[in-house]
């Protein structure tokens, strides 16, 4: 006898988004914060993970360079990436919009693939990208961009380009000198005025 599925949590094709993103704590950050609508610190805490696992994925690339590994990324797979950090003001204006219901997509403004954005994220920290990313494909391509035209016009948190996230990826203190060893070179932190 089949037994009947539980009630869904999460609808069948963000399921799909969510395993197709190979991204253990990506998935569950977002249906931590589908089912709670908790603040990005909330998270952390509740999934027993440090604001850099919830905040970046960039230090997963980091990491995996530092440790002597090519990042194997789909060309294949198109994103529209978005910080932690931005969706986090998102969800705050939304809980204090108690007008603005319904299901939205938000994501990033600019569609690019695994690849691309982590030969960006090494040229950003003065690596060669041809050392330490190589291509992949999948068995099929996937496409995951959103649009985000309708809820865009409803608030005023900005979404923004790969290019800003860039910006605000740091460097985590440990790889200081392993990047130092490979550039010369450790990036400057800068702050906003």
């Amino acid at each position: 006898m089949q037994q009947s599925a539980p009630e869904n949590l999460i609808s069948q094709a963000s399921a799909d988004r969510l395993i197709a993103a190979h991204d253990g704590d990506v998935a569950l950050l977002y249906i931590y914060l589908q089912r709670t609508g908790s603040d990005l610190e909330g998270a952390a805490r509740e999934l027993c993970r440090t604001m850099g696992e919830i905040e970046a994925a960039h230090e997963k690339l980091l990491r995996i360079w530092a440790a002597g590994e090519k990042a194997k990324c789909r060309v294949d797979e198109i994103k529209c990436p978005l910080s932690a950090g931005r969706l986090g003001d998102l969800l705050v204006e939304l809980c204090e919009r108690p007008n603005l219901t319904g299901i939205y997509h938000y994501a990033g403004l600019e569609p690019i693939s695994r690849y691309d954005m982590a030969r960006r994220i090494a040229e950003k920290f003065g690596l060669s990208a041809d050392e330490f990313v190589e291509p992949v494909r999948g068995d099929r391509e996937i496409d995951l961009t959103l649009d985000m035209s309708c809820l865009a016009r409803y608030v005023k948190t900005r979404s923004c380009m790969f290019g800003e996230l860039l910006d605000e990826m740091e460097l985590p203190a440990d790889l200081a000198d392993w990047l130092k060893s490979k550039t010369g070179r450790v990036p400057v932190k800068r702050f906003k005025l």
